[in-house]
């Protein structure tokens, strides 16, 4: 084609050069319109976008696609992404399709222990009809959690999932293994995801409401309490089920039924038809809140991402952490990432995650030392505890440097098995040490 039309192939070569000077030239004066904006963004005090236009305006600087440029600077900017409140976003639902197929759990308490000597309350919630079942503890060991459940679950039926939290009592070996003799599928929420755990956690606080009126009226009596909330909150109306949960999970009120034969053969048909009638209309809310309720967000594979806080920190301190890169998806409801300065990977609610927009401007050694703020202002103090898990998921109880008593957590041990305190502490729990020292030889020599 160019022996045959060679003016024209000249003129389509000559004015493709002089594209490509022009797109170079925009790329170079795009570079410097940023780096003007970011040095005033800089010295504004990381100002919003408002007050920046104003005294671009103010100081007659023009730039080209402005708004455009603004948007980059200021939403990439690594210090504002992390101290601005993030928004919320969806997190997955907790969704069960029948009557006790899937239940949670959670312990409440300590508690002023009452004469008999019971401080805690477990508490069971069938996520479909929302029916909760309360019982009294002395303590939260896994034989006393083991004892709960069997009551329950003799009472009414094996469910097919249970949901509990990460407590002690509900991750020891004998509570996992009565599970797994009895087929139960037994869902841990991560820690620092009440979501996860939802049912359980939200009726929590309704017990807890009961429980300061009771103290009001009548003297500390706990398992008197359990029977008084049980029958008070599974009485009452639910407007998800438009019933009472009493009535979703046995399809008839609490008043007692007749006797006659006849009357009992109707109320067998009739409950047959109502039980039909109320777990679809109980499916067709769900199914409308599944719809209109937030999606969770979704993460690349190599995407950076920040994460908020897990506990409430001072207020001079940035309320999401990071950069970190993700891993992998492990469900809806989690994700594994890793520090952006290397480490190990760790698994994270994605409620907790939040969308990073990354600042090429800014070398990857300025967002090391940046996120080595992060680890800055949380150390620990020492350890006060610890209690066993299965192969090494040993938990410390950490007090924080800086931070009052009720700031304190349970942290792995891999999250403090670099920290000095872990040594003081072990010096005092020489028999630990050793078994730590086996059970991680163990796993290299497996590895």
């Amino acid at each position: 084609m160019g022996k045959t039309n060679g003016f024209a192939d000249f003129l389509s070569r000559a004015g493709a050069q002089e594209t490509v000077e022009i797109n170079v030239v925009e790329v170079e004066e795009d570079k410097e319109d940023l780096k003007t904006l970011r040095k005033l963004h800089g010295e504004l005090g990381h100002a919003g976008k408002d007050i920046i236009q104003k005294t671009l305006k103010k100081e007659e600087i023009k730039i080209d696609k402005l708004q455009k440029k603004l948007n980059k600077v200021v939403n990439s900017c690594i210090y504002c992404q992390k101290l601005k409140n993030p928004k919320p976003h969806g997190h997955g639902t907790l969704r069960s399709f029948g009557t006790w197929q899937c239940v949670s759990a959670d312990t409440i308490g300590p508690f002023t222990e009452d004469e008999q000597g019971f401080k805690y309350l477990v508490v069971i919630v069938d996520d479909f009809s929302r029916f909760i079942f309360i019982r009294p503890t002395k303590g939260i060991s896994a034989e006393e959690a083991i004892t709960c459940f069997r009551n329950c679950f003799a009472i009414l039926g094996t469910p097919v999932r249970l949901r509990t939290d990460g407590g002690g009592q509900y991750i020891a070996a004998p509570t996992e293994k009565w599970l797994k003799e009895r087929k139960i599928s037994h869902k841990i929420a991560l820690p620092h995801n009440h979501e996860e755990n939802g049912r359980a956690e939200r009726f929590n606080r309704e017990i807890r409401k009961l429980q300061r009126i009771w103290l009001m009226e009548k003297e500390r009596n706990w398992p008197e309490f359990a029977d008084y909330a049980m029958k008070t909150m599974n009485g009452r109306l639910n407007s998800r089920s438009e019933v009472s949960p009493f009535e979703a999970m046995f399809i008839r009120t609490t008043e007692l039924m007749e006797t006659e034969r006849s009357a009992f053969h109707r109320e067998i048909i009739t409950r047959r038809e109502d039980r039909k009638e109320i777990d679809e209309h109980i499916r067709h809310t769900d199914d409308k809140t599944e719809k209109t309720s937030k999606k969770p967000l979704e993460f690349e594979e190599g995407e950076e991402i920040l994460l908020k806080r897990t506990k409430e920190g001072k207020k001079e301190h940035a309320k999401l952490l990071g950069p970190y890169t993700v891993s992998e998806k492990v469900n809806d409801h989690s994700y594994t990432v890793i520090p952006i300065k290397g480490g190990e990977k760790e698994e994270v609610a994605t409620r907790r995650m939040v969308k990073y927009q990354k600042d090429d401007f800014i070398p990857k050694e300025k967002i090391i030392e940046i996120n080595g703020k992060d680890e800055e202002e949380y150390s620990v103090e020492k350890i006060i505890r610890h209690r066993h898990g299965g192969k090494l998921p040993l938990k410390f109880l950490v007090k924080w440097r800086d931070y009052d008593e009720e700031h304190n957590t349970w942290e792995y041990f891999p999250t403090v098995k670099d920290c000095e305190a872990l040594e003081v502490y072990l010096e005092k729990n020489k028999a630990l040490k050793g078994k730590i020292d086996k059970k991680l030889a163990n796993i290299k020599l497996g590895e």
